[in-house]
């Protein structure tokens, strides 16, 4: 892979992980909380467990997120510690028509990977 399929890759996978983070900590427990709520018979206890079992596997694609993350993480940053891409010289990347994609080693030493309009002329 190349260092621009590499951004991508590591851009598309940290919002993967941080959309299915969301969905568990927001939508799956405010949904859960009310279906415990609403179980007050044998029914309604089987759904919490099974919507408990699609917690599970939410979290497990999540950790496989996390897992597929560093893979990319681990080809990625060598390299951009190579070419030197920092906060004011960061890795470009056209992903889609206007839409590029800066990806950048931080003062801290983390790969920071943000998305944004480039305007022509």
């Amino acid at each position: 892979m190349d260092i621009h399929e590499l951004a991508k890759s590591y851009y598309d996978l940290q919002e993967k992980k941080k959309e299915k983070r969301r969905q568990i900590d927001f939508d799956y427990s405010k949904k859960l909380k009310s279906l415990e709520k609403e179980a007050r018979d044998v029914d309604g206890r089987l759904r919490v467990l099974a919507f408990k079992s699609e917690i599970e596997v939410a979290e497990k694609d999540f950790d496989q997120y996390s897992l597929e993350l560093e893979e990319v993480k681990i080809e990625l940053k060598p390299i951009l510690v190579k070419v030197n891409a920092h906060r004011l010289d960061k890795l470009e990347t056209q992903i889609e028509g206007p839409i590029h994609l800066e990806t950048y080693i931080n003062e801290e030493g983390e790969i920071v990977s943000n998305t944004y309009h480039k305007m022509n002329g």
